[in-house]
């Protein structure tokens, strides 16, 4: 469980791709990674297809909206995870993540571009 007041912080992971291996930016929370804490707390829904690949950093800082894409694909033409963010004032606070239901096999049947995860 991520503590409500966190560290949040951007660094660099090791992913492998094509046989070679690439630092790649990712968000750190406390000091650990996000993805691999994705992958690891949330094993069913990070195991298969699209998920369980190594994600590339998306997220847009100077974003206005509500809903922003946090990870994608490494060739950066599909978005895999996103973040519902509230502001207030100088805070940034992640209210929910959710993972792209187009990418979800077997197919599930929602209405909702965006599977949000349980908190």
């Amino acid at each position: 469980m991520i503590k409500k007041e966190s560290s949040l912080t951007l660094d660099k992971i090791p992913i492998k791709l094509f046989g070679e291996e690439f630092l790649v930016d990712d968000v750190f929370i406390n000091g650990k990674s996000f993805q691999n804490y994705l992958k690891t707390t949330f094993k069913k829904e990070f195991s298969q297809g699209r998920f369980k690949e190594p994600y590339m950093l998306r997220l847009d800082k100077k974003s206005k909206e509500i809903i922003i894409p946090l990870y994608g694909c490494t060739d950066g033409c599909c978005n895999y995870i996103y973040v519902k963010i509230k502001r207030n004032k100088k805070q940034v606070i992640w209210e929910n993540i959710g993972r792209n239901t187009e990418y979800i096999f077997p197919n599930i049947n929602v209405k909702d571009t965006i599977e949000w995860i349980a908190k």
